[in-house]
């Protein structure tokens, strides 16, 4: 039976979700790749894979769920700022588009998310502009203040 995208439901066996937080296990291929011990959090779940923002430039990796451990809260602040709004927009995946605005993918999300996003952010979100993507998804796009500067 053919899948019309963006109806599945993202999950695996080992139960992840998008928005988990993880840590990356200490294994020979994740210190092949300079992963071990660490942390991020999910922005897309398959079968077999999660892909995992580490960083707060966006940078994210493909890894078997196997090679994933929960973590809870991230020890990095921005990277838990941006996990959580992750959550509260209800993202199935995510994408750091050209310009550094974090496209943060989604089927719905309620009203309120979005005072959450705000509050959650502060003086780190410049614009948030919210779209529709395709037939069945939302884009949140979130332009983010550099890390080093501050408003003036």
């Amino acid at each position: 039976m053919a899948r019309v995208p963006g109806t599945e439901t993202a999950s695996n066996k080992a139960g992840w979700q998008p928005g988990d937080g993880v840590r990356c296990r200490r294994s020979r291929a994740n210190g092949e790749l300079g992963l071990a011990d660490t942390q991020g959090f999910l922005v897309e779940v398959r079968p077999g894979h999660v892909r995992v923002v580490v960083d707060l430039s966006g940078r994210s990796v493909w890894l078997e769920s196997v090679a994933v451990l929960a973590q809870g809260e991230l020890s990095d602040a921005g990277l838990e700022r941006l996990a959580s709004v992750f959550r509260a927009l209800r993202g199935r995946r995510l994408e750091v588009e050209e310009g550094g605005h974090w496209a943060i993918f989604s089927e719905s999300f309620p009203s309120d998310a979005v005072d959450e996003v705000r509050n959650t952010l502060g003086d780190q979100l410049v614009a948030y502009e919210l779209a529709c993507h395709g037939v069945h998804e939302l884009v949140s796009r979130l332009q983010l203040r550099a890390p080093d500067s501050r408003p003036g």
